[in-house]
C-alpha cells in the first residue's frame, strides 16, 4: 500500500535529479533560494486504480528589480515536464504524469512558482 505520505517520499526522490533543495510539506523555508517544494493531496479509491494529485512547486525568488525571472521560470517549466514514472514501492505498483503546468505569483514569498500538477496512480489490486 502507497499513502500521500509514501507519494511525497517517491517524488522527493525523483525530484532531487534536478538539483535544487526538495521540500515536502511541513518542512518549508522562508529563505529566498530557488526549491521544489511538493504537495501531496488525498487519494480517491477506485476499484483498479487509487488516484491524487500531488503540487510539486519550482519556487524562484523574483529578481532584484523585483520582477519574475521569466527565462528561468519557462527552463523549470520544461523539465516539470520530464515528472513521469513507474515503479513499485512497499509492494505496490504506481505510475505518475505531468497534468499539467502553470505559472504563478507567491507575492508573500516575493517570488514566482511553476505548479505541475501531477496525477500520481497506485494499482489499488494484488
Amino acid at each position: 500500500m502507497i499513502v500521500t505520505g509514501d507519494v511525497g517520499i517517491i517524488l522527493l526522490n525523483e525530484c532531487k535529479r534536478f538539483g535544487l533543495p526538495v521540500f515536502r510539506k511541513g518542512a518549508l523555508t522562508n529563505k529566498k533560494i530557488e526549491r521544489i517544494v511538493i504537495l501531496p493531496k488525498k487519494q480517491e479509491v477506485g476499484k483498479i486504480w487509487r488516484k491524487g494529485f500531488v503540487e510539486v512547486n519550482f519556487i524562484v525568488p523574483n529578481r532584484e528589480d523585483g520582477r519574475a525571472n521569466l527565462v528561468r521560470l519557462t527552463e523549470l517549466e520544461k523539465l516539470a515536464f520530464t515528472l513521469e514514472g513507474t515503479g513499485f514501492y512497499n509492494g505496490s505498483r504506481y505510475l505518475f504524469d505531468v497534468e499539467s503546468t502553470s505559472q504563478e505569483e507567491d507575492a508573500p514569498l516575493d517570488s514566482f512558482f511553476v505548479n505541475c500538477r501531477i496525477l500520481f496512480e497506485v494499482l489499488n489490486v494484488k
